[in-house]
C-alpha cells in the first residue's frame, strides 16, 4: 500500500473513531406542542375500532396491544400538561368491557 493510500486510509479511521465517540445533538428546535398534535392527528385519522361489534372481532392480543397503545398515549399527552387522564378511563371504557365479558365467556 503506497504513502498516500495509507494516509487516506488513516483518516478515514479518524474519522469514523471520531463520528462514533461524539455525543447525539439534541434538537432545540423539537416542539412537543407540535409532536401532541402529530399523535392526536394520527388518533383522529386511525381507525379505532371502540364499537362492540369491532372489538369482539379482534384477538385478545391485537386488543391488548390497542389498550396499550391508547394507554401510552394519553399517559404522554398527561405528562406534556394536558388533562388527559379523566379521558383515558373514558376512552377505554369499551375496550375494559371486551376484557371482562371475554373473561367471563372462559370462566
Amino acid at each position: 500500500m503506497s504513502s498516500p493510500d495509507k494516509e487516506k486510509e488513516q483518516k478515514v479511521l479518524n474519522e469514523i473513531i471520531k463520528f462514533s465517540t461524539r455525543k447525539p445533538m439534541i434538537d432545540k428546535s423539537y416542539n412537543k406542542f407540535q409532536r401532541t398534535h402529530e399523535i392526536m392527528q394520527e388518533l383522529i385519522n386511525s381507525p379505532l375500532p371502540l364499537e362492540v361489534t369491532e372489538l369482539s372481532n379482534i384477538s385478545n392480543k391485537e386488543l391488548v396491544f390497542l389498550k396499550s397503545s391508547i394507554e401510552l398515549m394519553a399517559d404522554y399527552l398527561n405528562s406534556l400538561g394536558f388533562d388527559f387522564i379523566n379521558h383515558k378511563d373514558e376512552i377505554l371504557m369499551p375496550i375494559y368491557e371486551e376484557f371482562e365479558k371475554r373473561r367471563k365467556n372462559y370462566d
